[in-house]
């Protein structure tokens, strides 16, 4: 959907009626010619020439146009391009301050980001043909360009000029603080356009009074006092509505309509109290009843549903408001997602992106931790629970297999982590783990002031004992590669990975969703741990076993030795 064209959201006011939202910050960064980028994008230096400029100049004062327009009073919006075009940056600002007149400013953004370097907005500029030739003004075109640069393309009048104050933008230039090229404004509405009308409308109300009062007596003669002043006066108002709608044709334009067509993503469904998939979940974790339940979603209305995601109630009402008007592409957070096992009651385990949301109203399969727990969470693929701490270890043998919180609290007196970290866990039959991406691995582990090295100068992967001890944690030195993607491990413990449903899930479509008619089996893998007493013999044999790419222990002398 072209920006510039973007309908109206409704939602329902305290009345009960509908009206178009509007926003209190909208982030409007455009369509450029990238010429900011050429230090980074070398095909950019044969493809570049001013034309491009003027082709997206009209785009661009669309769009700012329209995210002007469903800004709120009060509210701010910030235009942004990756070019140093002034046609592109401040004519398109200046251009919306015109139209717009007194119900938009620019903020000055002088105070923000000291250590950034900056170059004011420019107040005059040339304008470039495709041809190379420059012109000041718009009236020096020649009429051969005038259908290619607009009269908006070029500088503001000194009067204008200090009104709008372009010196507040900000323009980044590459050279002076090795970056690449940007242009930002931060415009800010003082007033609404419909406040600017009605005073428009009074004070030709007043004018239109005065003209009756000196016209009334030449009209009197006539004893038709009343259809002179009703003449007169409606004289006025149609004046009045005229200029109404050329500032109509200026603060809110009109657009073509819209046409809508079929969906092609999977719909939103939200869960209705009496679903039967929602009661194992909230028994097996215990998720309390003052949950909001109702703000739950899924993208399959029949059949089995792989992912649960939670979104805000105001985004709720939005979505049922205006489902018949737009296509959602993607909605809330993901709290849940399905990994069936046959030795697991409940068919969903937590999902880290969503576990701050979930975790306040849980009161069961939590599992506190220490610093050294994390480590060993985080710097192992599949750790087993002997290798946790005593507390640790007695919490999770006193629960069934199944996804699970670790929970870590910081404690003044010992050496650790001074904020609470939330890690989204399983636990299986002699194992344990951490379904978390790898990005977050890495922080959290710095957090613990684990020293990470990169898997590309690191020795060959360590070998430790099969009792599960690591001669080199001591050392807290972690092999990381943070280029690797959140790759689960190819097996998980008793057998298959519950991550790994998900991962292949979502190689097969982004939006996709898992939905069978009629049929018990899943299309996708589905999570069937093996509990065979083969693998744990297998495992008892072994002597060592090799640790994964997260593997704590780098030094694979110490190992071995």
């Amino acid at each position: 959907m072209d920006a510039a064209n973007l309908p109206k959201l409704l939602l329902q006011n305290e009345n009960g009626e509908n009206q178009a939202v509007k926003f209190d910050r909208i982030l409007c960064d455009v369509p450029c010619s990238g010429d900011g980028t050429l230090r980074k994008n070398v095909d950019a230096w044969a493809k570049w020439n001013p034309a491009i400029g003027h082709g997206l100049h009209n785009l661009q004062v669309r769009i700012l146009r329209r995210g002007v327009e469903m800004l709120a009073v009060g509210g701010r919006i910030v235009y942004s391009t990756c070019s140093f075009n002034p046609v592109e940056n401040e004519a398109v600002v200046a251009a919306i301050l015109r139209r717009n007149k007194d119900t938009m400013e620019l903020v000055d953004i002088s105070d923000r980001l000291p250590g950034l370097v900056r170059d004011p907005g420019r107040r005059v500029w040339k304008v470039m043909s495709k041809q190379k030739e420059w012109f000041e003004k718009y009236e020096d075109i020649p009429e051969r360009l005038r259908t290619q640069i607009t009269p908006t393309s070029f500088p503001p009048t000194a009067e204008e000029a200090d009104h709008f104050k372009l010196e507040r933008c900000i323009r980044i230039l590459p050279h002076k603080q090795d970056t690449g090229g940007f242009f930002v404004a931060v415009l800010e509405r003082k007033k609404s356009p419909k406040d600017v009308e009605q005073n428009m409308s009074s004070s030709n109300d007043k004018t239109a009074k005065n003209d009756n009062m000196t016209e009334t007596p030449s009209a009197s003669v006539s004893n038709n006092d009343d259809e002179v002043v009703e003449e007169i006066t409606s004289g006025a108002t149609s004046a009045v509505k005229r200029k109404s709608d050329e500032d109509d044709d200026v603060c809110e334009p009109m657009f073509k309509k819209v046409r809508h067509y079929g969906y092609k993503e999977d719909p939103f469904i939200f869960l209705k109290q009496d679903d039967e998939m929602w009661t194992p979940v909230r028994d097996f974790f215990g998720i309390r009843p003052d949950f909001p339940f109702s703000q739950l979603m899924v993208r399959c209305e029949t059949g089995k549903k792989r992912n649960i995601y939670f979104v805000s109630s105001v985004v709720k009402d939005l979505v049922r408001q205006n489902e018949n008007k737009f296509k959602f592409i993607n909605l809330g957070v993901k709290i849940l997602s399905r990994s069936v096992s046959k030795s697991v009651e409940c068919e969903f385990r937590l999902v880290q992106d969503g576990l701050h949301i979930l975790y306040p109203y849980i009161t069961k399969r939590i599992v506190q931790v220490v610093k050294e727990d994390v480590v060993t969470l985080l710097s192992s693929e599949n750790p087993y629970i002997t290798r946790m701490s005593a507390q640790a270890a007695d919490q999770l043998n006193g629960i069934d297999q199944g996804g699970c919180v670790f929970v870590y609290q910081p404690e003044p007196d010992l050496d650790g982590p001074s904020c609470r970290l939330l890690i989204c866990g399983w636990k299986g039959k002699v194992s344990c783990r951490s379904f978390i991406p790898k990005s977050d691995r890495g922080h959290f582990l710095r957090l613990c002031g684990v020293e990470l090295t990169d898997k590309a100068e690191r020795t060959p992967r360590s070998k430790v004992p099969a009792n599960g001890s690591n001669p080199d944690l001591e050392s807290e030195k972690v092999a990381f590669n943070e280029d690797d993607t959140d790759k689960p491990s190819a097996e998980f413990e008793d057998g298959f990975d519950p991550e790994d449903v998900e991962m292949r899930g979502a190689k097969s479509g982004e939006n996709s969703e898992l939905c069978e008619e009629g049929s018990e089996e899943s299309s996708e893998p589905v999570l069937e741990p093996v509990d065979t007493p083969q693998i744990e013999k297998s495992r008892k044999k072994e002597t060592c076993v090799e640790q994964d790419d997260f593997e704590t222990g780098v030094n694979s002398n110490n190992a071995d030795s």
